[in-house]
């Protein structure tokens, strides 16, 4: 592989790939894949601004000043959602990528998505407990607690997976990979 990572393969890598329908089909969802993420990347950035804006009026606010405008926090929390929704998306073509470069798929992708799932369940109480405040039963509240900590541990359960598991929870690397013309075997290449 490229030593930049599979989001910036080289013309040649392309050329490894015998199916000329799994080649053009792997280039097109790679460039794609850039565009979205630029995209997404962008606006990230926007949500972060956002946010920042969101702090000010919100410090205006508890300074008596009248500038707060109602829902915006939840609109900036919305986005945010909606942007890790659309990185889930891209972790499920991830898994399609790697099926038209490696013929098989790897686990990694999935464990990402699980992530990005409870990130979103844990952006999603945060929601809703800012919104209403006080107000909240202790029955609602219970449940909301419990909620954030199921999510918590699915992060830290699906976190410390990728770790163990290392390299191996991924596609295998063909690049990684050489074939020796004079003993016919493969052997792993030293990078």
């Amino acid at each position: 592989m490229h030593s930049l990572g599979r989001r910036h393969r080289v013309r040649q890598h392309y050329q490894k790939i015998p199916n000329p329908i799994r080649r053009a089909s792997l280039q097109v969802l790679d460039g794609l894949d850039i565009a979205v993420y630029i995209i997404v990347g962008t606006a990230f950035v926007i949500a972060a601004i956002m946010a920042l804006i969101f702090s000010l009026l919100n410090l205006g606010h508890h300074f008596g000043f009248s500038t707060l405008v109602p829902d915006f926090g939840t609109t900036v929390l919305d986005f945010v959602s909606d942007l890790l929704l659309v990185l889930i998306i891209m972790e499920v073509l991830g898994t399609i990528r790697s099926y038209l470069e490696h013929g098989d798929t790897s686990v990694k992708p999935f464990i990402f998505i699980g992530i990005i799932s409870a990130t979103r369940g844990i952006l999603s109480i945060g929601a809703r407990l800012s919104i209403a405040g006080g107000s909240l039963t202790p029955d609602e509240f219970r449940n909301n607690m419990i909620e954030l900590g199921v999510n918590a541990a699915i992060i830290i359960a699906l976190g410390s997976t990728l770790r163990i598991m290392g390299n191996t929870a991924e596609a295998p690397d063909d690049d990684l990979l050489e074939d020796t013309e004079e003993e016919g075997d493969v052997r792993i290449a030293k990078s």
